[in-house]
């Protein structure tokens, strides 16, 4: 299991892991973010990875998440 900010390559798509949850053995993992101007949101794509596909992830980079 990857930590929360984990850079990574899943199925082509570059990304970060954004949750990741031992206990159900998943992660979430987010290739695109869409900001709106109007309204500051910032929209997530994101895939639900779940163990069985933790061998297609591949690390790009490490954890830079300041937590």
């Amino acid at each position: 299991m990857l930590p929360v900010g984990t850079e990574v390559e899943y199925k082509g798509q570059l990304g970060f892991v954004k949750f990741a949850d031992a206990e159900f053995k998943q992660m979430v993992i987010c290739t695109h973010q869409i900001p709106e101007e109007d309204t500051g949101i910032v929209r997530q794509v994101c895939l639900v990875v779940y163990e069985s596909q933790f061998d297609e992830v591949k690390l790009v980079n490490g954890n830079h998440s300041r937590d």
